[in-house]
């Protein structure tokens, strides 16, 4: 359980994921997902209930050691999240020098390999001020694989996006998934890249879990909310008189 203040934001919410999947964590903005991905990388401790993240409690290790768990994760954060005063491949050398203490003319040459991952290798010494959004979502998505992790996290990968790069994005999700075979667990309340990249879904709605399962599944559901959300209608609160967008405001997405 998490909370701000008297605010509840998730309340009794558990997710397992599986080897080489992506599980999508789906719902309205303000919802609870993106505070959902900042307990699951250490950010923040819930008040209540535990984080098992590669066979580790990860609230019950020291400093160090959660600091070594949290190494085999990567995450893309919504905006790239990359250091403006360094090149595209100098980001994605950057945690390769920090926490593996590799050469840094090694690690650009790893960073290089990272970027061709990603279709990026042309755009290797310019800085991120002079690529573009979606570039930027790429750069972020190399650095996040720097490290080689065994999970991958991403914040609406796809916000801000227009549609054509924000496919690319998505194929590009779905080879890395095949290609590496890493779990990835996908926060984002686009439809057309729920439909595309999700094997299995979570829907949250005001801090709960109210639709899990395949896509399909969750599609399926009777719980107006859901149906509201794939419909992209609105919907009301128990009493009928509010939208739940305004509901939702207090709460930190």
């Amino acid at each position: 359980m998490v909370r701000f203040g008297e605010t509840t934001v998730l309340d009794q919410v558990n997710l397992e994921l599986h080897p080489r999947e992506i599980l999508v964590v789906l719902g309205a903005s303000g919802c609870g997902k993106s505070t959902l991905l900042r307990h699951l990388v250490g950010l923040r401790k819930p008040e209540e209930g535990s984080v098992e993240l590669l066979g580790q409690d990860l609230y019950s290790l020291d400093e160090d050691e959660r600091e070594e768990v949290l190494k085999r994760v990567g995450m893309l954060f919504q905006s790239g999240a990359l250091f403006n005063s360094l090149s595209v491949e100098e980001n994605i050398a950057f945690p390769l020098i920090e926490h593996r203490n590799i050469d840094p003319q090694v690690a650009t040459m790893i960073a290089r390999m990272k970027l061709a991952l990603v279709g990026l290798e042309n755009a290797a010494t310019l800085l991120p001020a002079e690529i573009s959004g979606g570039m930027k979502k790429r750069a972020g998505l190399a650095r996040a694989l720097a490290l080689d992790p065994e999970v991958l996290l991403f914040d609406e990968p796809s916000a801000g996006l227009d549609p054509v790069t924000a496919r690319g994005l998505d194929d590009l999700i779905l080879d890395l998934r095949d290609r590496l075979g890493v779990g990835m667990i996908v926060v984002s309340h686009e439809l057309a890249s729920i439909q595309t990249i999700a094997d299995r879904a979570m829907m949250l709605d005001l801090g709960k879990v109210i639709a899990s399962g395949t896509l399909d599944e969750v599609r399926r559901s009777a719980n107006p909310a859901v149906r509201a959300f794939f419909a992209r209608t609105a919907t009301h609160d128990q009493h009928g008189t509010r939208p739940i967008a305004d509901l939702l405001k207090a709460i930190e997405s």
